[in-house]
């Protein structure tokens, strides 16, 4: 079936899931990763690290999560110097070693939860999407700055970004946005990052000069 569900206990991350297999399936993984073809062949080394020393931690801390397969990031900054890039990047490195990983940004995944209220299918909810995103093994969530900070858009991030967190010892987030770290207005969320990284990319705009060229 190309499909595979590991033999792991209840609780576990994997639990109940169906996975492509990674031998056999890459094109189910590559499918569901929420890159546009030409952002597949992506690759950490495709990012410009001369000079920029913001770009260089990212990649260095990039290569040390495909190394654990664990962990939490998180990149802030300025506009234009790449982070997207390396989110997307660092989604394609993990595909191509045959894990499951998804780009998103922030207002697409509060988009997906909203969407269950009109949804037909029995036992569909906000709640229960937001724990499906809350097991993949890696989720990279983009323009996290970019959402209206609302009672209701609290709930479910702190539900997903904690949950993500528990269990960093088995899964890999990391997460982006513009502005300084306390930009995006979750203080408890902010917290839980800086307990394990957090960038602050300080690298001047590219896209000017990409213009240019």
């Amino acid at each position: 079936m190309r499909f595979v569900r590991y033999d792991v206990p209840f609780g576990h991350h994997l639990f109940g899931r169906l996975n492509p297999c990674p031998k056999c399936n890459q094109d189910g993984i590559t499918q569901r990763a929420g890159l546009y073809p030409n952002e597949r062949g992506l690759k950490l080394a495709d990012i410009e690290t001369a000079g920029r020393p913001g770009a260089a931690a990212m990649v260095a801390a990039g290569h040390k999560l495909l190394a654990d397969k664990s962990g939490m990031l998180a990149v802030h900054g300025g506009y234009g110097n790449g982070k997207s890039t390396f989110l997307k990047a660092l989604t394609a490195e993990f595909i191509r070693i045959g894990i499951e990983a998804r780009y998103t940004t922030l207002a697409a995944l509060m988009q997906y939860a909203r969407d269950a209220f009109d949804s037909l299918k029995a036992g569909d909810s906000d709640t229960g999407r937001i724990a499906e995103w809350s097991r993949l093994p890696v989720v990279m969530v983009d323009e996290c700055d970019k959402v209206r900070t609302t009672e209701y858009a609290r709930e479910i991030q702190t539900l997903f970004f904690d949950e993500r967190y528990r269990r960093a010892n088995e899964l890999v987030t990391v997460a982006a946005w513009n502005g300084n770290v306390d930009a995006i207005g979750l203080p408890w969320v902010v917290s839980r990052f800086q307990e394990n990284r957090v960038i602050a990319n300080l690298d001047a705009d590219m896209r000017p000069l990409l213009g240019g060229a």
